[in-house]
């Protein structure tokens, strides 16, 4: 990707056809799923006359705008409309990979670091996945349900009232957490519900839960929010309040 950006930028397009190629298979794959069969060889003419066109000289590559190049591919080909997932670490790497290309090109020698483009932009679990509304839930429930949770719960002057293990249960729209240490009997609980926050895009870009806790005969309220896939942070409190107790993490 970074290959056809740095070519792109310098107002050329040699992957055209491949990128047609590539558009026209995931859209035939849609229409074979839907059961759509027509649109697949209608989606092959088109695919077929625009590679004709371009070779003949009838267009021309459009103005190159490289924020919305990366933003189309990952909402088309390369991301939403095949996988449901939007990675902004992709388009880091892919940034990347056209300044290494236009450094290749300017090479007198014949060495070359990778060291200078590579950095924490490019790890997912850092600059974090966005997900389609088909997606989004089932990526957080696995993720949920799945990982090895610690929960901590922290009084206003930071004292730790809880730290324990977590065994997350989905429980019809909603999740039960039971709250141990090294599998010993639960000393407490959470009951959340979730709600899934979306950018401007409609895309799934983080998770909220709110709900009530208790532990060793007392109970309240709290609300987290998602950061990262695996820090999800907010506050806890007692009766109605979910604020007025101090700090609460869930964490793996």
């Amino acid at each position: 990707m970074g290959y056809r950006i740095y070519h792109r930028q310098n107002g050329r397009n040699p992957t055209f056809a491949r990128e047609v190629v590539e558009d026209q298979l995931i859209n035939s794959k849609k229409a074979f799923m839907n059961y759509e069969f027509g649109k697949i060889g209608n989606a092959f003419s088109k695919g077929g006359a625009d590679i004709l066109g371009r070779k003949l000289g009838y267009t021309s590559p459009p103005k190159f705008v490289q924020a919305q190049w990366n933003h189309q591919k990952e909402m088309q080909s390369f991301g939403i409309r095949a996988t449901g997932v939007y990675s902004p670490a992709d388009i880091a790497a892919n940034n990347a990979g056209a300044k290494f290309y236009a450094a290749l090109a300017k090479l007198s020698n014949t060495k070359i670091s990778i060291a200078p483009y590579i950095d924490r932009s490019w790890n997912e679990s850092v600059n974090c996945n966005k997900y389609s509304a088909s997606v989004g839930p089932t990526i957080w429930q696995n993720l949920l349900v799945s990982r090895n949770w610690v929960f901590q719960m922290d009084t206003k002057s930071l004292e730790r009232k809880i730290n324990a293990d977590c065994k997350i249960v989905k429980k019809a729209n909603s999740y039960d957490v039971a709250l141990s240490i090294l599998g010993k009997t639960p000393f407490g609980s959470l009951s959340l519900t979730p709600t899934f926050r979306k950018d401007k895009n409609g895309l799934i870009e983080g998770l909220d839960l709110s709900g009530t806790w208790t532990h060793k005969g007392e109970s309240g309220r709290l609300k987290i929010s998602s950061s990262r896939e695996c820090w999800i942070k907010g506050t806890w409190g007692t009766g109605q309040s979910d604020t007025n107790g101090g700090s609460c993490l869930l964490f793996m």
